[in-house]
């Protein structure tokens, strides 16, 4: 369970940076604008990261396949539903609400359709 949820966890991670780090040079313009967020990119963000949370879900559910897979699931689902709550765009006022909700709601969808996706 611990396997999984760890390889789960350093998947999304890993599939999100790797995303948002080949978005950001190629369009700079897109991401920000004078220093701040754009609001199309955040849009785009939310579903870069319900893509990398149904990565790391079906990892996770692969890697748990001989104990109950939805158990380290729902940890994963819980603990990207927390991590993105608390995302560093809070820090910017200009809709940090928005984007705390989006990406959570994005965690908590991309964790159920990764499991889906492994029950078939």
């Amino acid at each position: 369970m611990t396997l999984g949820l760890t390889v789960g966890y350093v998947c999304t991670i890993l599939c999100y940076f790797l995303l948002s780090f080949a978005i950001t040079p190629s369009a700079p313009h897109f991401v920000s604008d004078t220093g701040r967020l754009r609001p199309g990119y955040l849009v785009v963000n939310c579903m870069l990261w319900l893509v990398c949370a149904v990565t790391g879900s079906y990892t996770t559910a692969t890697l748990s396949a001989a104990w109950f897979p939805w158990l380290p699931v729902t940890a994963l689902g819980v603990f990207l539903v927390v991590l993105t709550w608390h995302h560093p765009i809070e820090t910017q006022k200009q809709l940090a609400g928005f984007s705390s909700v989006m990406m959570a709601g994005s965690s908590a969808l991309g964790v159920a359709l990764g499991h889906l996706l492994k029950l078939k």
